[in-house]
């Protein structure tokens, strides 16, 4: 299947104990074979012009940034197990700098500003405690060798171990 799948409904909200799954029937083993990349729930219907929330073009794992950056890349996504690996593939990049949020916005762990250009990610909050499953916000930022800075947009990854 090439394209997407729509589908509207409540989901959870009193109608049953079991779990929201996405590429697989609850208490069934047989999974969806593929790859699912975008995923978007929402807590209220969306109107028709709204439909197209990201920018043309938007691809999660790979982006150019106007410092010479050829792409970021966050890897493996969806991340199975710590470490998660976030890298600018450039030699201008001095510093970067990675921050989580979890799906409402809330700052879940900031990196801080790291030589080079690669950052690893324990799948840990601020405080050390081990993040549940389910998709993580990320903005990768970076530093050139002038120390100027440039940020990614908004990206996705999701912890699914």
């Amino acid at each position: 299947l090439e394209g997407s799948i729509g589908v509207s409904g409540a989901i959870g909200q009193g109608q049953s104990a079991q779990p929201t799954v996405i590429g697989a029937k609850v208490n069934v083993t047989q999974v969806f074979d593929g790859q699912i990349d975008e995923v978007r729930i929402h807590n209220r219907a969306l109107d028709p012009s709204e439909f197209n929330l990201l920018p043309a073009g938007y691809h999660p794992s790979v982006a150019n940034i106007a410092i010479g950056i050829t792409g970021i890349l966050g890897r493996p996504n969806p991340v199975r197990e710590a470490p998660a690996m976030f890298s600018v593939d450039s030699s201008d990049v001095a510093q970067i700098k990675v921050t989580f949020y979890d799906i409402s916005g809330r700052l879940v762990y900031d990196s801080d500003w790291q030589i080079g250009n690669i950052v690893e990610w324990s799948l840990r909050n601020d405080n050390g405690e081990i993040l549940a499953n389910g998709p993580y916000l990320y903005i990768v930022q970076v530093k050139d060798t002038t120390n100027r800075e440039q940020r990614s947009e908004v990206r996705v990854i999701v912890i699914l171990r």
